[in-house]
């Protein structure tokens, strides 16, 4: 009778792994992987019963092996991983793979972690929290997917910037002017654009006027209080200073000006415009042709490209 071997325990890769994955019977699933002659064999039964323990064990081991190196990739621990990765006999693709394997369980729980702060966002009420996640360092988060997150690739919209989206929207929903005044200050809601965001939740025409007209904000979140201040005489005030800029930005006064014949618009035209052609011009790219409201004045520029 023990001429007979089971069909796991043939050295045909093929028919054992048949074998196994016909098998059911989790006690012999065990004995395959402690038993088999073939790794590829052993492996499979390892997949099969889904065991974390197991995988630690054997990845301890026979950590030099295919096998151990199969288990290992297997392991959810994160902690046991970096262990793993600390052998001396651990290098070239294995080495690399591990730390693949590392970087994407650290970004899967710390996603699971932000999706159940997102959650608690829109019924959190503690100020300085909100702030502080608003004004959560957005270059940080960038890094950190670019380098872990290769996996899937990352997404234009992370959890992180609607984090940081829900914190304005929940700061603005309590009235916390002045924790949406300092989120518009922090460099990091600077480099996150959620300054700008920030400052288009306020309403306070004032406060509003005082963000415009401070050299020390920086232009973007300046240009979003003044396309969301309404108040003529305020604007006006904005039109007369000098205010600095970059290079590539323009002035606040003329944003100013712009803001004022787009209120002008609204009232006389309510969106439905009077168009007349003004100019056209063309280039080697394309042609542009300029458009001015009889009525409110307002232009209008189009860019056809050939």
């Amino acid at each position: 009778m023990g001429l007979f071997k089971p069909a796991w325990m043939s050295k045909n890769q093929t028919r054992a792994l048949t074998s196994v994955e016909a098998m059911r019977d989790e006690a012999t699933l065990r004995r395959v992987v402690a038993e088999a002659p073939l790794e590829y064999v052993r492996i499979r039964a390892a997949e099969k019963l889904d065991d974390q323990e197991l995988y630690k064990r054997y990845a301890q081991l026979e950590a030099d092996s295919h096998l151990g190196y199969a288990m290992a990739m297997h392991i959810e621990d994160v902690d046991f991983l970096w262990g793993f990765i600390r052998r001396d006999s651990c290098t070239g693709f294995a080495l690399s793979d591990i730390r693949n394997r590392i970087d994407k369980l650290t970004a899967e729980r710390r996603d699971a972690e932000n999706l159940e702060k997102l959650a608690e966002i829109p019924s959190m009420n503690d100020i300085a929290r909100l702030v502080d996640i608003a004004s959560s360092d957005h270059t940080r988060d960038v890094h950190f997917i670019a380098q872990v997150r290769v996996y899937g690739g990352p997404t234009p919209q992370s959890i992180e910037d609607n984090m940081r989206e829900a914190a304005v929207e929940r700061l603005a929903e309590l009235g916390a002017d002045e924790a949406l005044i300092e989120v518009a200050y922090s460099q990091n809601a600077k480099l996150s654009n959620t300054a700008e965001k920030a400052v288009a939740k306020l309403t306070d025409q004032h406060k509003l006027f005082q963000l415009a007209s401070d050299d020390t904000l920086g232009w973007d979140a300046r240009a979003a209080a003044v396309d969301t201040l309404s108040d003529r005489a305020l604007l006006d005030q904005l039109t007369a200073i000098t205010s600095r800029h970059g290079p590539l930005e323009t002035p606040i006064e003329k944003l100013a000006e712009c803001r004022i014949q787009q209120i002008r618009s609204e009232e006389l035209c309510h969106g439905e415009h009077d168009w007349e052609l003004t100019g056209l011009e063309y280039n080697g790219l394309g042609e542009n042709t300029y458009y001015r409201c009889k009525r409110c004045g307002i232009e209008r520029h189009e860019i056809k490209k050939y």
